[in-house]
């Protein structure tokens, strides 16, 4: 079947109800439900988001795998679509205004953040390490929770102010500080979380891309060519929810902003509208 006729016999998807459904709006934050759709926006690959929106190109390019030629004819004709395109391109400039969030600890089962009480402050560590890796690999918040190396997206709170790295026994820890967590929260968390608390981390839009790098035995960083990249969120912030979802406390994104008002009982979801 030519590619046209196909084409004009197949209804159109619905890309704006597609998106709708993939990033529903909870409150004022919109839920990452589809990881490979939302790689494909940050990271401008118009194919991968072709087919995470459209099960019938999913299914022609399964079908044409491990076929060099087809491959990138199907992958030309994708480009070439220009209601597709256009689609793709509103949406990421949609999703630059957007805030979106994702389970941290508590809820999140598989990747459990502990949270500790370190130099008269609490912490929230998100990767730990015996060896000298590169420190921005100890702080992956999603998808999954890999403190490896291996190549693939994910999302990294290894650059903010806020992030930090501390020896521990036998190893070393890396996390979020929180100096400016409010007193009410500091003298019942270690009682509620995670039981009765949870954590979720936002932001918003597309964030930057870095590459990381990894280190030799002296700590010296190795050839670019080892390295792999991570998408850095923009105003990345951490909620502290009860059970009933309510908000406890928002971290902001910089240190520095928190530091105005440190003993807040209130959040600061202010900060990042």
């Amino acid at each position: 079947m030519f590619w046209g006729a196909a084409q004009a016999q197949e209804p159109r998807v619905d890309y704006d109800a597609t998106f709708s459904k993939k990033f529903p709006l909870v409150r004022d934050e919109h839920a990452i439900t589809d990881w490979a759709l939302y790689e494909a926006l940050v990271t401008g690959d118009v194919v991968g988001y072709a087919v995470r929106v459209d099960p019938a190109l999913a299914l022609e390019r399964e079908r044409i795998t491990g076929r060099a030629y087809q491959t990138r004819q199907f992958e030309n004709r994708i480009k070439q679509d220009h209601e597709l395109v256009a689609a793709f391109e509103g949406q990421r400039e949609r999703l630059k205004s957007m805030v979106v969030s994702t389970p941290g600890g508590g809820e999140d089962k598989a990747c459990p953040h502990a949270v500790v009480y370190v130099a008269n402050e609490f912490r929230v560590v998100i990767g730990q390490t015996s060896d000298r890796a590169d420190p921005l690999w100890r702080a992956t918040i999603a998808p999954g929770c890999a403190q490896t190396m291996d190549a693939g997206f994910r999302v990294t709170a290894g650059r903010s102010p806020r992030f930090a790295c501390w020896p521990a026994a036998y190893t070393t820890s890396c996390g979020w500080r929180l100096p400016d967590m409010p007193v009410a929260l500091e003298r019942v968390i270690e009682n509620d979380y995670p039981a009765k608390m949870t954590l979720r981390w936002h932001w918003r839009g597309l964030g930057a891309s870095v590459r990381g790098s990894s280190l030799d035995a002296d700590g010296n960083r190795v050839a670019r060519g080892a390295g792999a990249t991570v998408t850095v969120p923009l105003a990345l912030g951490l909620d502290f929810v009860d059970e009933s979802g309510h908000v406890l406390w928002n971290a902001p994104p910089l240190v520095a902003a928190a530091a105005e008002h440190p003993r807040s009982p209130r959040g600061t979801r202010e900060a990042r509208r």
